[in-house]
């Protein structure tokens, strides 16, 4: 096993790195933990060869926005490094949901609002930022309105999937993910949470490119999107997602710096979206939009 070790300088940038590092399809894993020394911020990520974990590091090298202070890699003893980083995480309170790992599950018990997911599968535990205010989009905005056709893009682990069926039931819900691993991860988790057979609505899961895609296709109009991914996606993006959701419809984007955050409103008001809400946490944006 060996582990790369990224330093970076404040917590933004390390929920960046781990946050590019979860969608990294070429050298994907095993685990990723963040820690903090004082006033030095690191992220691990735990790989089976050390090819996989000098790639992952010059990748991040090449694209990051974020300058990396120190990497290095080293070879470790053999444990189950996906077991470690998951009990480590406590759970996340976000509007009415909690969000556990498996190691919680008899101090958390039973609830409709309750939401079993373990790290290091695929991204989406909602300790992320990104996650975490697109749960509180969820929150308030289900408060408020009935959505029938939903769409996740970038589901990962599923968790914001899991907590649009437990607030939306009889909804239609299509969840998708270019990387066929997460989205057997999210029908496991939506399995292990009893997801897919409640009510009357229903939840798929479907590996998807993107809004073109004939499950996407054949599933539109929405009322609802949810996409937490890169915010340069999300701007290349924005004429599919304003031909899939209906006018008036309901959009909640993540995944997008604060600092990136005026360019993706700007880019989508000038595609007939207006600006309803704008959280930020950590560094972090979620924006709740509606179409004109």
């Amino acid at each position: 096993m060996y582990k790369l070790t990224i330093v970076v300088e404040n917590k933004t940038s390390a929920y960046y790195f781990f946050e590019l590092l979860s969608e990294m399809c070429q050298s994907e894993a095993n685990a990723i933990s963040i820690f903090e020394y004082k006033t030095i911020w690191t992220v691990d990520a735990y790989y089976g060869e050390w090819s996989q974990a000098e790639k992952a590091a010059l990748w991040l090298c090449s694209i990051s926005i974020y300058k990396l202070s120190s990497w290095v890699v080293e070879q470790i003893a053999d444990q189950d490094w996906v077991v470690l980083s998951q009990t480590a995480l406590p759970p996340v309170y976000a509007g009415r949901f909690t969000i556990h790992g498996s190691h919680d599950r008899t101090k958390i018990g039973r609830g409709q609002n309750r939401i079993l997911i373990d790290a290091g599968e695929a991204f989406g535990t909602a300790h992320h930022p990104t996650t975490h205010g697109c749960l509180i989009a969820i929150d308030l905005l289900t408060r408020k309105q009935n959505f029938k056709n939903i769409m996740d893009i970038g589901t990962g682990s599923g968790v914001l999937a899991l907590a649009l069926r437990r607030t939306m039931p009889r909804a239609n819900i299509l969840a998708t993910d270019l990387d066929a691993r997460a989205t057997k991860v999210a029908k496991n988790n939506a399995l292990l949470n009893n997801s897919l057979s409640l009510f009357n609505g229903r939840l798929f899961f479907a590996i998807a490119q993107g809004l073109q895609d004939k499950a996407v296709r054949l599933a539109q109009p929405f009322n609802l999107i949810v996409a937490n991914i890169l915010a340069v996606t999300l701007t290349r993006m924005v004429c599919d997602i304003r031909l899939a959701l209906r006018v008036r419809g309901s959009l909640i984007l993540s995944g997008i710096l604060i600092a990136q955050s005026n360019s993706v409103i700007a880019c989508y008001k000038s595609h007939g979206f207006s600006l309803c809400k704008h959280i930020q946490i950590d560094g972090w944006s979620t924006l709740i939009m509606v179409r004109r």
